[in-house]
């Protein structure tokens, strides 16, 4: 028997083994949700990565839709990184799981490089300053 859920989990599971990147399934994992601390069990946390990947996998369920939309809500007020794929993007699955981590990445590179710029803004001003005149 498969141990994942849904084809749709098999085939992001697949894809993350293709390219070697370890993951952990359904890890338990503590979020604030509504002011009070609870234990969710997302698809897929890449801890190389420190980010989850989470499969919506039922359309035209307007509960299910508030479900996701809420999740997604969850993860961002968390302050944790979240890919989402829905049944429609399979087509383009490398694209959208492969690219989302990259643009995560590169968004916290760029944000790294800003700190250390501004922490050492006025330490490189102060390196290139003349010497004070006697």
């Amino acid at each position: 028997m498969e141990p994942y859920k849904s084809r749709g989990e098999s085939k992001i599971a697949s894809l993350l083994d293709s390219y070697k990147i370890p993951f952990l399934y359904e890890k338990e994992t503590l979020l604030e949700d509504d002011f009070k601390l609870k234990i969710w069990y997302p698809n897929f946390y890449l801890p190389d990565f420190k980010v989850y990947v989470e499969y919506f996998g039922i359309m035209n369920n307007l509960g299910y839709s508030a479900m996701t939309d809420h999740k997604i809500q969850v993860f961002r007020e968390n302050k944790l990184d979240l890919v989402s794929v829905f049944p429609e993007q399979f087509n383009q699955l490398e694209n959208q799981i492969l690219g989302r981590i990259d643009q995560i990445l590169t968004t916290r590179a760029t944000e790294f490089r800003r700190k250390i710029e501004s922490r050492s803004a006025p330490l490189a001003a102060h390196i290139t300053s003349e010497p004070p005149q006697n």
